[in-house]
């Protein structure tokens, strides 16, 4: 097994075992904020790989997309997802501050991937734009995910069905 393939391994168990052991609590948020990041990772990603911006060399399915699932479907959108989650509700500097922190970890994480796997090549793009989409994502994401979750009230009624 390739080192390409142990990553991707490794990238789907890591997040599946931390969507199972999400607390029931944070786990509608997690999963909404997940499909949402997902969809605008997906299309962003689409952009940079139609106009030779990005490649993907090492592909789960290579004949039927040209993005990599695992990162753009999957583990980028999971960490937007616990991003949103768990963050803190203080005052816009530290809410800034905590985006910045995650955006700067994940974009770290593309860079190793790029630098020492085949499973993503900048070919136009450099690790700043990376830092900037993810920012952008990750802030329309939680905007999203906020106005969304504004009102316990929407779904109170839900609830009940379930109860």
């Amino acid at each position: 097994m390739s080192l390409e393939w142990i990553v991707i391994t490794l990238m789907w168990c890591v997040g599946v075992i931390s969507v199972v052991v999400c607390p029931k609590q944070h786990l509608r948020k997690l999963l909404f904020t997940m499909l949402l990041c997902q969809a605008l990772t997906w299309v962003t990603t689409l952009i940079h790989v139609y106009y030779g911006l990005l490649s993907f060399p090492v592909r789960e399915f290579p004949k039927a997309t040209d993005l990599l699932v695992t990162t753009e479907y999957f583990f980028y959108p999971l960490i937007c997802g616990y991003y949103v989650v768990y963050e803190p509700s203080r005052h816009v500097g530290a809410r800034m501050a905590y985006l910045a922190l995650w955006v700067t970890g994940l974009t770290t994480i593309d860079i190793v991937i790029e630098r020492y796997t085949d499973l993503i090549e900048y070919i136009h793009y450099s690790w700043y734009w990376t830092w900037i989409v993810f920012f952008g994502l990750f802030a329309i994401t939680n905007i999203s995910c906020q106005q969304f979750f504004k009102s316990r009230a929407l779904f109170r009624g839900e609830k009940e069905v379930t109860e």
